[in-house]
């Protein structure tokens, strides 16, 4: 982003997700004033912002009321602040639009947030456009084996498992038919006419939770795509862009159906992968992310200028967090003292870089298990399975 492009003047930029860490300190680095709504208000996502508001979790996503009281108060309307948006809303687009309200939107619309995450007609929006992805069932398959049960509106792979003959699944779902490999996604921005892609990523599963076998754990900001894969993700971006509108920083989610992309979901709004690539942006990224819904987009983006990765980490058993917790280096997502978790709940993000990718294999590690150490716990012995496919 060019240095002499102005971003647009707001008193008070308002940032809502599930976890507003990457947002509040994408908005320190481009100068904003901001405040922040999310699940945790953690240590490091409160050093980053003026005012943050912690706030619980209703059924599919934020408890409404809670969340706009939160808003009113660091945001009223009528302030003339600016919004951008993450994670939290897939199932609750009326509680967006509420939201939105007398507030300046920079991202995708509740229409558009709408159309992607309706099964039915994303998926029918990728078969009038030419675009592969696996098959799809709205009613029970036949036979359940080699089929998935994801839940409409999910996010981080939360709720999807394998299909089971006879056994109903408690919320709205549809079936999807399972493919082998691994998970990959591209992190791009957009116009509403054209894409552009900052970078391609392998995604990590945890495998620590029997009832979540597809929980999104992490990722790299490398994989082993070919040429010719990345530019087919690349075309299929330039369908679904001017057809959708997408505006601002997305992701595109997808794996391999032998040797061809086949599309997964878009997630349209900034993803967790943001912090791959924010290093090498001197504004970061919310800083092009806003300048991209008002328009613009870079001639060309650089290369990485290091690997870097990043992976929950899951307490092995039972965990309070002490006063005196000495955060090893790369620790991020850092819960307040006394925060209570539950075996296999995530306790925070441990980040890595370096020159390549067994190095940053390495240091997560290493890192890990000083934070094991730290918390008087055993390594987490789940970390072995999380190696990027070569």
């Amino acid at each position: 982003m060019p240095d002499g492009l102005t971003l647009p003047f707001h008193p008070r930029w308002l940032l809502v997700s599930c976890s507003a860490r990457k947002l509040a300190n994408s908005a320190a680095r481009a100068g904003l004033t901001a405040a922040t709504i999310d699940f945790f208000a953690d240590e490091d996502t409160r050093e980053a912002v003026q005012e943050s508001a912690r706030v619980p979790s209703g059924l599919f996503g934020f408890e409404a009321e809670s969340l706009l009281a939160a808003a009113d108060r660091l945001a009223p309307e009528q302030s003339g602040c600016g919004l951008v948006y993450g994670s939290g809303f897939e199932r609750d687009i009326e509680l967006l639009r509420r939201l939105c309200r007398s507030r300046t939107l920079y991202g995708n619309s509740p229409d558009t947030l709408a159309l992607l995450k309706t099964p039915q007609r994303f998926f029918d929006l990728l078969k009038r456009l030419g675009i592969s992805h696996p098959d799809v069932r709205f009613a029970p398959p036949p036979d359940a084996v080699g089929w998935l049960v994801k839940p409409v509106g999910g996010t981080a792979g939360i709720g999807i498992r394998p299909a089971r003959r006879g056994i109903a699944p408690v919320f709205e779902h549809y079936h999807q038919r399972e493919l082998a490999g691994g998970a990959y996604s591209a992190l791009f921005l957009a116009d509403g006419h054209t894409a552009c892609i900052l970078g391609y990523n392998s995604l990590w599963t945890a495998d620590h939770e029997t009832d979540a076998p597809y929980l999104f754990a992490g990722a790299i900001n490398q994989t082993d795509l070919t040429a010719a894969q990345k530019q087919r993700v690349a075309d299929d971006l330039n369908r679904l862009v001017p057809t959708t509108g997408l505006t601002g920083l997305n992701s595109l989610d997808f794996m391999l159906d032998g040797d061809a992309p086949s599309v997964l979901e878009i997630n349209p709004r900034p993803s967790a992968t943001q912090v791959l690539y924010e290093p090498d942006y001197p504004r970061g990224l919310l800083a092009l992310h806003i300048a991209a819904c008002q328009g613009w987009l870079p001639d060309s983006v650089p290369n990485p200028a290091a690997t870097r990765a990043f992976r929950a980490w899951f307490a092995p058993a039972p965990l309070v967090i002490r006063s005196d917790m000495a955060w090893p280096d790369g620790c991020v997502d850092r819960p307040g003292t006394g925060t209570r978790f539950a075996t296999g709940a995530a306790v925070c993000t441990v980040e890595a870089e370096g020159p390549d990718v067994q190095t940053v294999l390495d240091s997560l590690d290493q890192r890990f298990e000083r934070l094991s150490r730290q918390c008087g716990q055993s390594p987490e012995p789940h970390w072995q399975s999380c190696r990027i496919r070569r």
